[in-house]
């Protein structure tokens, strides 16, 4: 799962491209289908982005980031969108890239517009206000925790500050370092100054995240 805050992609954990071209790709590219699609469970985004003037991994970054352009205007008042990378692959024969993201129908368009809270600020916040402060500081935190990014940059961008904590946790199982920082219910992971990892405590699984 990626968290969508308006900005440029950055891979991690990407879905592995496919070698066959999915049947939706021509249709799409002849405009004989939409690239919004409802089904099931979930709300499909897909595009195309890329030429022969580009690198292959170029294309389809771009390609990703049409698709979150996309989901931004679906959801315009939202500052974090959960989103799945379902399908990459690129075309050799146009030498382009079609990805497919996906949004769970579960995503409450309200509780994305939800004004972003302060804990400290609130005198008489609710249970579930706290939880979503929570949560917000939690996806902000894993989407800024870049391997290689520093202190202080990460306090600029996630706009959280880093208090570090030294402790056999699961960046010290993972990592290699007793020192990471909480940010709701994420960890980020730190050897120094800087950025090795992040592990969403949720789910007990920790990730790396490269520029």
């Amino acid at each position: 799962m990626k968290y969508l805050l308006f900005m440029i992609f950055l891979a991690s954990c990407a879905q592995t491209p496919l070698t066959e071209s999915p049947a939706w790709v021509d249709a799409v590219r002849n405009g004989e289908e939409s690239i919004k699609v409802a089904q099931g469970s979930k709300t499909f985004y897909r595009r195309i982005a890329g030429s022969a003037a580009l690198p292959r991994e170029t294309s389809c970054n771009l390609a990703i980031t049409r698709a979150e352009e996309t989901i931004k205007k679906e959801y315009p008042n939202a500052d974090l969108i959960p989103y799945t990378l379902e399908v990459v692959f690129y075309d050799v024969a146009h030498q382009d890239c079609a990805v497919t993201v996906s949004v769970s129908s579960k995503f409450d368009r309200n509780v994305a517009a939800l004004p972003r809270l302060d804990l400290l600020d609130e005198e008489n916040i609710t249970e579930d206000e706290a939880t979503l402060i929570l949560q917000e500081r939690a996806l902000i935190a894993s989407r800024f925790a870049l391997t290689g990014m520093t202190k202080l940059d990460f306090e600029k961008f996630a706009k959280d500050k880093v208090s570090l904590n030294n402790d056999h946790a699961l960046c010290s199982k993972y990592f290699s370092t007793g020192r990471f920082s909480v940010h709701g219910t994420t960890h980020v992971c730190w050897k120094g100054e800087n950025v090795v990892g992040f592990c969403t405590m949720n789910d007990a699984r920790c990730w790396t995240k490269n520029p």
